[in-house]
């Protein structure tokens, strides 16, 4: 997989950012990648093309950490974190940045 460009926003569709490849089980997850301008942070709605698989831990079982595929998902731009290009802005100013997965 060519993790340098898992996530795209083609000509042919300016409003959406489509996202593949792998990411806790959630209805959103925020998630940090690489775009065309940038480092950028979306926000990625739990449905079509979104896979979600337990990973079994040594800490708990409770914790609900998983490995998430995303597959062509379609992400409004709208759902940016910050501005394009700016997600280590936003990275920065989160509590908990164990729970934000990064693309690179």
């Amino acid at each position: 997989m060519d993790h340098q460009r898992n996530v795209r926003n083609p000509a042919l569709e300016p409003d959406f950012f489509f996202a593949d490849g792998p990411r806790s089980f959630a209805d959103y997850f925020t998630t940090g990648c690489k775009t065309e301008d940038g480092f950028t942070v979306i926000l990625v709605k739990r449905g079509p093309g979104v896979e979600t698989k337990p990973i079994k831990t040594s800490y708990s079982a409770s914790a609900g950490t998983a490995y998430i595929t995303f597959d062509n998902v379609r992400v409004p731009i709208e759902n940016t974190l910050g501005e394009e290009g700016g997600g280590i802005f936003v990275m920065l100013r989160c509590a908990y940045l164990d729970d934000i997965s990064i693309c690179y």
